[in-house]
């Protein structure tokens, strides 16, 4: 497939047979990606022999073809996407809440353990008072009973 312009010049239009394997939307896509876009040519100022022209206008319809793919494409793929925003928006409302809620639950429990840490400290007190005076109730119990061996041993 070629196209003859004014000069006698011969444009050949190559089809890649790897490409044809792809969905048309799926390949206008890649061609977008890639930068390659069709133009229309048929506006320059150029005058076309009918078989030219008749392939001005195949090209003019394909790429009308693909234009009208690619945004059928592109329609039902915001719409999924769309739909896909919605439910992660409300995913994260939810986590959000619980966050909170677990938040809430740590605040809770640091002030238990402030409270019991409290309580914890305030039996260690006490019961190194009740060591300190079961100490000196032994030591005066030993100096009652025995009151030579302190003096001697000193």
């Amino acid at each position: 497939m070629y196209l003859t312009w004014m000069n006698k010049t011969r444009l050949y239009l190559k089809e890649n047979p790897d490409l044809l394997k792809f969905p048309d939307d799926d390949w206008y896509a890649r061609q977008v990606a890639k930068g390659n876009t069709f133009q229309r040519i048929g506006d320059e100022i150029y005058i076309y022999e009918r078989t030219q022209q008749n392939m001005m206008n195949q090209l003019h319809k394909r790429e009308t073809y693909l234009e009208t793919q690619w945004r059928m494409h592109s329609e039902r793929n915001y719409h999924v996407l769309e739909e896909k925003n919605k439910e992660l928006a409300n995913e994260n409302k939810r986590l959000r809440v619980e966050n909170d809620a677990v938040k809430r639950a740590m605040d809770v429990l640091k002030l238990k353990m402030e409270v019991l840490q409290t309580k914890l400290d305030a039996l260690k007190e006490k019961m190194i008072r009740k060591e300190r005076d079961y100490s000196v109730v032994v030591k005066n119990t030993i100096t009652n009973t025995y009151p030579h061996s302190s003096s001697s041993n000193s």
